[in-house]
């Protein structure tokens, strides 16, 4: 009689294996962390992709549009801090918009082709991420100066796909070349023609609408048998009445909205300006200059009110302590010296 086993009896081949069960729940949290992974890597690229548009159209650059294939983004990246690198306190390299895409192209290329060469593909590697960071937080500077550093970091961490979304509508200013960043106005005056443009073409349109609605109802009236010269006469200036009326209205139309494009550039034009340029203002004996930020207030000497130029009504020249003292000035600051003198002691001989 065969001799049947525990196992053999309900028909298990071999014992129950704890350890299967427990690769299956290894393998399933795998599965589902690299799925939370890619899900998340995916939004965070859809809002970086929506930021790097946003700037884009903002600062009027062409092919925006770029922002949404991958490797072409780092072109509008580049654009958008105006072709410059920072590495260092002194180093800037140009070109970025070429560097970038071509870096990360030549990258991925290189890490394919040359795992046998390890070492190289992590030095390269390493050099193309530092020079990335580095346009990422010149980035943040230019659009988020006070955030540059804490939005650079957590885009290390979180990726910058959330960070760039969050600048998309902030005004740029690169201290490195500031009237790069104000080309077109930030794509605000380039905005403000279209819609002029806009406004005025369709301004135009409704009057030779109304013209045209105008004419075919004259030609109506003008068509009955029954009117009389005197009628067809009086048709007749009414139609040139009410289309002058027209024509006017449309002027007048098209003067407001001149009027208004007027007041919005001059608008722009003083923002630029006054971002661009600094303040001088004056308190009493003090000056200060203010600019994006408030600088040190410098005192300014006072001016002493023993010598009023008004009373012997001649011109005092001021020269600058930075001017070099030439032979011709050392000259004339002889001959000023001589002049006081000599109105000093004529006005002694005329007291005496």
């Amino acid at each position: 009689m065969p001799n049947y086993g525990y196992y053999d009896y309900y028909g298990y081949s071999q014992p129950y294996s704890s350890g299967s069960n427990l690769g299956l729940i290894g393998s399933g949290i795998l599965l589902a962390l690299s799925s939370t992974l890619i899900l998340y890597l995916i939004i965070a690229w859809i809002f970086r992709s929506i930021g790097l548009y946003h700037l884009a159209k903002n600062r009027g650059i062409s092919h925006a549009w770029f922002s949404w294939v991958p490797f072409l983004s780092q072109y509008i990246l580049g654009r958008l801090i105006n072709d410059k690198v920072v590495l260092g306190d002194n180093i800037v390299t140009t070109h970025a918009s070429f560097f970038l895409p071509f870096l990360g192209l030549l990258t991925s290329s290189i890490t394919t082709e040359m795992n046998e060469i390890s070492w190289i593909c992590s030095v390269f590697t390493l050099a193309v991420w530092v020079y990335e960071t580095s346009a990422l937080w010149r980035l943040f500077k230019i659009y988020r100066p006070k955030s540059r550093c804490s939005f650079t970091i957590w885009s290390l961490i979180l990726t910058s796909g959330f960070f760039i979304f969050a600048i998309r509508n902030d005004k740029p200013f690169d201290e490195l070349d500031p009237t790069k960043v104000y080309e077109n106005y930030y794509g605000d005056k380039k905005v403000i023609d279209t819609e002029y443009n806009r406004d005025r073409a369709e301004i135009r349109t409704q009057e030779k609408e109304r013209e045209e609605t105008l004419r075919n109802t004259y030609q109506d009236q003008l068509n009955q048998d029954n009117l009389s010269t005197e009628q067809k006469d009086h048709l007749r200036e009414q139609y040139y009445e009410t289309r002058q009326e027209l024509k006017k209205e449309a002027d007048n139309l098209i003067k407001a909205e001149n009027k208004e494009y007027q007041a919005e550039i001059e608008t722009l034009d003083k923002e630029t300006t006054e971002h661009l340029d600094p303040v001088v203002t004056s308190q009493g004996n003090e000056v200060i200059i203010t600019a994006e930020e408030p600088t040190e207030e410098i005192p300014v000497a006072e001016v002493s009110n023993e010598i009023n130029p008004n009373e012997t009504g001649d011109e005092i020249t001021v020269i600058s302590d930075t001017e070099a003292i030439t032979p011709e000035i050392d000259h004339q600051i002889n001959e000023t010296i001589n002049a006081i003198d000599n109105l000093i002691n004529n006005r002694d001989q005329n007291e005496e």
